[in-house]
This record gives C-alpha cells, structure tokens and sequence, in this order.
C-alpha cells in the first residue's frame, strides 16, 4: 500500500470510496454556504458534492488538496489536506472563532479536514498511512504548521 498526493484525474476513484463508504459529503462541508440544516438536506443526494469535489480536483484547486492511499491501483483512502485559507469555515466553527491563536497570519498552516478509509480496508492502517503521507505532502506544499478541524454532518 502506498499514499501520494491526490491527482486532477482521481475524481472517479474518489467517487467510488465516497460511495462504498456510504458518504455523501465528498469532502465539500468546508466549501458550503449554508447552515448545518441546508448541509444535511444537501448530503440526502450527493451528487452536488461528488461534482463539486471532482470539479476542485481537476482544476487543482486548494480546496481539493489531499493524500490518497492506494492498495494496488485502488484508492482505499482520503485525507484532505488544505491550506487554511481554502477552509476558512473551520476556524469560524463555535468551538474556534475568536481564539486568539487563529489570528495570527495562517499562510503556511495545513489543516487535516477529514479521512475516509474503504469499509474493506479498515483495520490495516490505513489512517496511520495516510497521516504520514499529509504531513509529508504538507511539508512538500511549503506548511510551516498543521492542524485538525473536524465537521458536524
């Protein structure tokens, strides 16, 4: 098994793990506009998400930077690996907005938003991989720091 960055051309295999997963969300939760309300009757179909991520993907945009592990040719896992401006909703979340420690200059700051693991693959360490593959794909991206944001769905 091994994790790279993830590729313009990884849409489809991502929509597939997103699929077998059961997980509508395709990584977009940072991205929407809505309420927590507007984002579930959003994840009832997913296709929104599915075209939105493959969308980010091929344009190589930030919103879509991550790490993919791969066993064989399949990609079995996600982590989403982004630069804090391109997630700027995480740092508003209640549990975070006004904290002092997020208002200096985010240039250089990576945040882990999520990971998604094959439900055939779990149990193997996958995460772990996937955790050394965004800290290494970080590093290569120029962070200087990193964090972790998680999402309500």
């Amino acid at each position: 098994m091994n994790v790279r960055a993830a590729r313009p051309t990884d849409g489809a295999a991502l929509a597939l793990l997103f699929s077998a997963s059961s997980c509508p969300c395709h990584c977009r939760y940072f991205h929407f506009d809505g309420d927590k309300n507007d984002w579930l009757a959003r994840c009832a179909d997913g296709e929104i998400n599915q075209r939105e991520l493959d969308q980010a993907l091929k344009s190589s945009s930030d919103e879509a930077r991550g790490v993919v592990a791969l066993d064989a040719e399949r990609i079995v896992g996600w982590m989403k690996v982004a630069p804090a401006a391109a997630v700027a909703k995480a740092y508003a979340q209640r549990l975070y907005r006004g904290l002092p420690c997020f208002a200096d200059d985010r240039t250089g700051v990576y945040l882990i938003g999520c990971a998604l693991v094959h439900p055939e693959a779990r149990k193997r360490g996958v995460a772990t991989l996937l955790v050394q593959g965004a800290v290494l794909a970080a590093t290569s991206w120029g962070a200087r720091a990193g964090g972790a944001a998680s999402q309500a769905t």
